[in-house]
Formats: C-alpha cells, sequence, structure tokens
C-alpha cells in the first residue's frame, strides 16, 4: 500500500503587516489649516514594514510492506 501526503503552510501567501506607533509621520497630519492633510509627506498611509513567510508545500510518500 503506498500513501501520499501534501501538506501547504501559508497557502494563500498572506503577509502581516506591522502598524506605525501612533506619533509616526506616517499618522501625522502636517499641513496648514484648511489645506489638504499631508500633501507635502510622502510617507503618509505608507505601511513600511512587515512579515511574510513565502509559501510553503510539502510532499510525502509512504511505502507500507
Amino acid at each position: 500500500m503506498v500513501q501520499f501526503r501534501a501538506e501547504f503552510f501559508n497557502f494563500t501567501n498572506t503577509p502581516t503587516f506591522f502598524l506605525p506607533a501612533a506619533n509616526s509621520p506616517t499618522l501625522t497630519c502636517i499641513g496648514a489649516p484648511g489645506s489638504a492633510c499631508n500633501s507635502n509627506n510622502a510617507t503618509f498611509g505608507k505601511l513600511s514594514s512587515g512579515s511574510a513567510t513565502g509559501r510553503q508545500i510539502q510532499f510525502g510518500l509512504k511505502l507500507y510492506f
């Protein structure tokens, strides 16, 4: 008898983003009152750090005799 096995880890390859601190420039509104918030801040609203382990697939074959 032969047994085939397949295991998948992080099958959808979904990343995990880390939220910035509350006083981070990416969340702080900078600008003159009445103007567009953060029109000069290129990093506003960007999540720049995170982690993701790649998609991992493992196959196994077992022979019973």
